[in-house]
């Protein structure tokens, strides 16, 4: 005789079970989560590639000589390479005889890692000085991410001599430089990641790299820090200690900017880089809104600088104008801070009418003396 099938085990799932069911679903939950945040809300990122800079003692750090790499976000990518003397630039021979050879100076902005290398910031400013000084106009892009200007002075007194300027040209980044100058060591180059002193790398800065959703988080938990430390002290009518110490950093480099430059006989210009909260009216209203107790100016930074360059005898564009006449198109980007095509194309192409115009009025003879050398 057949005996009875032994009934279904039903007891209740094991607490080992239970833990296992417990981790897929929220790994499922945190995928899911990260494809909606990469979809929905892409966050800022750490765009550069492994490998991009090296450690340097003078400069704290430079770009990796003979660099290639791709610059991704969720709103670019660019080939980025870098030639044999560690510069976004075409190569380039020490003499350059009967050419009007420009060095840039510069951070983020001038290096133009955001934008193919043809249609940067630079190119369009060397486009527009040979439409009214003629084609023998020479830039050269010696821009570096998050340098300020102690570091940008620090390479022109080391290498300028050997690149023979014949005007030098400071892109002064309105939005951070003035802080910059007064920790120009705060990076350090670590297993070819660019990271902050002393922070090496660990489960947060892997996630912050690739992670949109933890860097949502991140920001949100950190938003008013941000807009405090960041943002809304260079904006006050009433200039605090910390911007006071950050200013008084920045004329010191912009006095050896003027000593150095006249040590090559190549005369020094700035143009000033605005953000986009002082080029469009509805980003600036929620700044105020974030900061109703705070008495704030959107172009306070450029009258402290312009005030500072006209001391120093510095010609200087502030960009602020020309950007806010155009803010009815995009010209930064959503979520980076940097120009859009558009943006590289306005400010390139004011910048070297406005350099050209310079030239021409302080040496009228500039470009035939050069023919003749």
């Amino acid at each position: 005789m057949n005996q009875p099938a032994p009934p279904p085990d039903r007891r209740a799932p094991g607490w080992r079970a239970k833990l296992i069911l417990l981790a897929v679903s929220l790994v499922i939950a945190l995928l899911l989560g990260e494809v909606m945040v990469r979809i929905f809300a892409p966050q800022p990122t750490y765009a550069f590639p492994q490998y991009l800079f090296e450690n340097y003692a003078s400069r704290t750090y430079r770009l990796c000589t003979n660099f290639e790499g791709i610059v991704h976000t969720p709103e670019y990518k660019v080939p980025v390479k870098i030639n044999s003397r560690g510069l976004r630039n075409p190569e380039v021979t020490s003499a350059h005889p009967g050419r009007l050879r420009v060095l840039v100076l510069g951070d983020s902005f001038v290096m133009g890692y955001y934008s193919l290398e043809k249609k940067s910031f630079v190119r369009y400013i060397e486009r527009a000085l040979r439409e009214k000084l003629g084609d023998n106009v020479e830039m050269i892009n010696t821009g570096v991410p998050s340098y300020g200007n102690v570091q940008e002075v620090t390479f022109l007194r080391e290498e300028g001599a050997w690149y023979r300027p014949d005007v030098v040209l400071m892109a002064f980044c309105l939005s951070n430089d003035e802080r910059d100058n007064t920790f120009p060591e705060r990076y350090e180059i670590v297993d070819g990641w660019r990271v902050r002193r002393g922070h090496r790398p660990n489960l947060h800065s892997l996630a912050f790299r690739y992670s949109d959703l933890y860097r949502l988080y991140h920001f949100m938990r950190e938003k008013d820090e941000i807009d405090l430390e960041n943002r809304v002290r260079l904006f006050e009518k009433v200039t605090n200690a910390t911007m006071q110490e950050q200013w008084d950093a920045t004329s010191r480099a912009l006095d050896d900017y003027v000593r150095t430059s006249q040590s090559l006989h190549a005369p020094p210009y700035i143009v000033m880089i605005p953000e986009a909260v002082q080029v469009y009216p509805k980003f600036w209203k929620i700044v105020e809104k974030q900061n109703p107790e705070r008495d704030l100016v959107p172009d306070k930074p450029d009258r402290v600088l312009e005030q500072m360059c006209q001391e120093k005898k510095i010609p200087t564009l502030d960009l602020l104008p020309v950007l806010k006449q155009h803010n009815d198109q995009q010209l930064y980007f959503r979520h980076d801070p940097h120009w859009t095509p558009a943006g590289c194309k306005i400010a390139g192409t004011a910048t070297g009418q406005w350099l050209a115009d310079e030239i021409l009025a302080a040496s009228p003879d500039l470009m035939q003396s050069l023919k003749e050398k």
